[in-house]
């Protein structure tokens, strides 16, 4: 399969998906899905407008074999594991 695999996989859907909040704000208070609280602090990594976030290349822009990529920029927020909301906590109320 080449130097880069991706095993395919149903798209994401959560039955409370849809809110009004903004991206970053409902990624910040969605409870983890994994059991428990997450071994280690999480990333965000949200696409933003041009030149306020790093710029990365790793959207294909044709062929595989052209190998060509857009650019785009994105903020990576670091999220420390205790401010993860769980299951649990979510639960209660």
């Amino acid at each position: 399969m080449g130097g880069k695999s991706y095993v395919p996989s149903p798209l994401p859907w959560l039955r409370d998906g849809l809110t009004l909040a903004s991206l970053e704000a409902a990624l910040r208070s969605y409870p983890y899905l994994g059991s428990g609280q997450p071994e280690h602090d999480l990333l965000l990594v949200l696409e933003v407008p041009s030149n306020e976030g790093r710029l990365v290349q790793d959207q294909p822009a044709g062929p595989f074999a052209e190998r060509r990529f857009v650019v785009r920029y994105v903020r990576e927020i670091p999220l420390p594991r205790e401010d993860v909301p769980t299951r649990e906590e979510s639960d209660v109320g």
